[in-house]
């Protein structure tokens, strides 16, 4: 199976924000099973639980956090915040 994505950096997140799997998914309202292939990359998170993720990383990490730096790889988060720039 393939990774979708820089989901392997959910893990880190959920990590800082010392919340277990069990924890956000129930957040979420998924199962752990769903959660743990979502943060896998087996299957994608949707755009609302993007949003519900980056509130609760915004408000237990960095205010700042984007969707990108959360869930995409470092070089896409980059080249869109460039083009949002111009």
């Amino acid at each position: 199976m393939r990774r979708v994505g820089g989901y392997g950096k959910v893990s880190g997140f959920r990590y800082m924000a010392h919340m277990t799997q069990k924890q956000m998914a129930k957040y979420l309202g998924v199962t752990v099973a769903t959660y743990s292939s979502k943060e896998r990359g087996i299957n994608q998170f949707n755009d609302k639980e993007k949003l519900e993720m980056r509130t609760l990383f915004r408000n237990k990490i960095d205010k700042n956090l984007t969707i990108d730096e959360i869930f995409f790889d470092a070089g896409y988060a980059k080249i869109r915040k460039e083009e949002v720039a111009k």
